[in-house]
């Protein structure tokens, strides 16, 4: 199976505030999921699981990001990332 794009505002059991684009691929006994603007990927042996550990990276990143790391610690590249969690996350999870 190729990579392929499909437009989500679900993972798993958050709903999120904006569509993104999630890149899926199967190649042989492994799923990926990635959501480039979350910064979040996620690998399994099933589709479930995947996307389970997804969600489970999302909500880890989104602590970081949000409530750990000092924005004055942060690059430009890491509070465009904040940026988009908050925006697409809400202010809370």
């Amino acid at each position: 199976m190729e990579d392929e794009d499909f437009q989500t505002k679900r993972v798993g059991e958050l709903t999120l505030n904006a569509e993104v684009s999630c890149r899926i691929t199967f190649d042989g006994d492994v799923w990926c999921l990635g959501i480039d603007e979350l910064g979040a990927y996620a690998c399994g042996n099933t589709y479930n699981m995947t996307i389970k550990q997804l969600e489970s990276n999302i909500r880890d990143i989104y602590e970081l990001y949000l409530n750990e790391i000092p924005a004055d610690k942060m690059s430009e590249s890491a509070k465009v990332l904040k940026d988009n969690l908050q925006r697409i996350l809400g202010e809370k999870l």
